[in-house]
């Protein structure tokens, strides 16, 4: 793939690499991406078919935007990779959150349930300096 003059991949690359990898193997449930900001990197992660949906429950709305979820269709072993890369992570849907818990990023106590979608976020903290 190129670069722009930014240094960034083309969204036509980009999109045509994610349809590459969906045909890859059906077993790619989960869809991640990556993000930086402040000099954190964060993954985004949910199970596919919750692209663009909207939860909704009393005070709590999630939106699965597919500009912060879409990216790289992954099956689990391909989430775990990209988990061990992010220092936090937002985390949407039955196989995706099961995933993280398989994998120790999350804890069942601390899922949060919204419309009967589990949800869950992970910080990674920086171990003390000597």
């Amino acid at each position: 793939m190129q670069k722009n003059k930014k240094g960034e991949f083309s969204a036509k690359k980009k999109n045509a690499q994610v349809k590459k990898d969906e045909k890859k193997n059906k077993d790619e449930k989960i869809s991640v991406k990556i993000h930086s900001a402040q000099g954190m990197t964060i993954v985004a992660a949910c199970d596919i078919e919750l692209l663009g949906k909207k939860l909704v429950e009393k005070e709590i709305v999630l939106e699965v935007h597919r500009g912060f979820y879409e990216g790289v269709h992954v099956d689990d072993d391909g989430l775990i990779r990209h988990l061990a890369l992010g220092m936090c992570g937002n985390l949407v849907g039955k196989h995706t959150v099961e995933t993280a818990i398989k994998a120790n990023y999350v804890d069942k106590e601390n899922i949060l349930y919204i419309q009967g979608v589990p949800h869950a976020q992970f910080f990674v903290l920086p171990k003390k300096r000597k």
